[in-house]
């Protein structure tokens, strides 16, 4: 008996999606799958549409038809478009790129974005999910636990930073570091994030 080989999950899924700007049709009928694991190419001219693409599937963009999966955690999500209005107030199921962040859609910018004026090491720790001390309330009455966490996370910016070649390099800031080591600390961040690291995901039905 011939045995099948098992592809891997699913993470997300673009159905079909549509996208003008004034009436040019920059997106036709685009579907795809992303499965984990996968490294993916987006290949195409000036402007063919691959960063509305990217946009679109990091929820920067509403694309005017179509539909998006989304396997998260335990559960599969869906977005279809174009959205009912009542769930545009629905903060559990809004289009957005804090809500692609959050289940561990995460992107990288071409300018990079880091902050000129924060150290390389706060550039990391900024984008780490759920943290206690960003709610003022829980950051007096859970001091212990925030200065805990604070300490967490310093030490993870260390240690990612030296794997990525900029160890020593950690109070440096964002405008005294080159291009190429600015996107080193733009990747580490992104991870950091969460995106497409340390996540269960679910499988489509």
């Amino acid at each position: 008996m011939k045995k099948t080989k098992t592809r891997n999950k699913i993470l997300l899924k673009a159905s079909h999606i549509r996208k003008a700007f004034d009436g040019n049709e920059v997106l036709k009928d685009v579907s795809l799958e992303i499965r984990e694991g996968e490294v993916m190419l987006l290949q195409g001219e000036n402007g063919s549409g691959k960063t509305t693409l990217i946009n679109i599937l990091t929820g920067n963009l509403m694309p005017d038809k179509g539909r998006i999966t989304l396997a998260t955690g335990q559960q599969v999500e869906h977005f279809l478009f174009p959205r009912p209005f009542w769930r545009a107030i629905i903060p559990f199921t809004y289009f957005s790129p804090e809500r692609f962040s959050s289940e561990g859609m995460g992107r990288m910018w071409q300018d990079v974005r880091l902050f000129k004026t924060q150290t390389l090491k706060d550039n990391i720790t900024v984008a780490s999910p759920n943290q206690t001390g960003e709610s003022p309330l829980k950051a007096l009455a859970l001091f212990p636990k925030v200065k805990k966490e604070e300490k967490e996370q310093d030490e993870y910016a260390r240690k990612v930073l030296s794997d990525f070649g900029l160890g020593g390099r950690e109070n440096s800031t964002g405008a005294r570091v080159s291009l190429g080591q600015s996107k080193r600390v733009a990747v580490s961040r992104a991870i950091r994030a969460g995106a497409g690291f340390g996540r269960t995901f679910g499988r489509f039905g």
